[in-house]
């Protein structure tokens, strides 16, 4: 009985006081920034650039192999095109007029057959044959 008592002092619930402060819900959506993916583009052009320029320094393009430069080469139009896209969006003036004639080397001669659709058909040999059950199936 002495020991029952002694836990009671111990084991006392403590009551929870309310507090004032609103309590945040589970997920908060930031605000929208209409510039925010400009500005991360903003912040990681001049890393490019400094990349570029670390190559124009250290590099000896003389002895560099001609698929690391056709590469290269290739890498540099579509940074281009893709900067004449954006400056065209923003108003500026364009860097080069797009002349895509180097970059046909790069694109490979394929010929694909054009079919009509009417003549299309499937191959029955790839398929599994269905039988009656496995088509009642589907319709109902």
């Amino acid at each position: 009985m002495k020991r029952e008592l002694l836990w009671n002092n111990y084991a006392k619930p403590m009551l929870r006081k309310e507090s004032s402060v609103s309590i945040p819900s589970i997920r908060n959506l930031p605000q929208f920034d209409p510039d925010a993916e400009i500005a991360s583009l903003t912040l990681t052009i001049p890393s490019w650039n400094s990349s570029i320029e670390r190559v124009l320094k250290v590099s000896d393009f003389k002895i560099a192999s001609d698929t690391a430069k056709y590469k290269l080469k290739y890498q540099l139009m579509c940074l281009i095109s893709t900067t004449n896209n954006i400056l065209k969006k923003i108003g500026g003036n364009i860097i080069m007029d797009g002349n895509t004639e180097d970059l046909q080397k790069f694109v490979p001669q394929v010929h694909f057959e054009q079919i009509p659709i009417k003549n299309l058909c499937s191959n029955q040999d790839y398929q599994r044959n269905l039988s009656i059950k496995h088509v009642q199936r589907c319709c109902s």
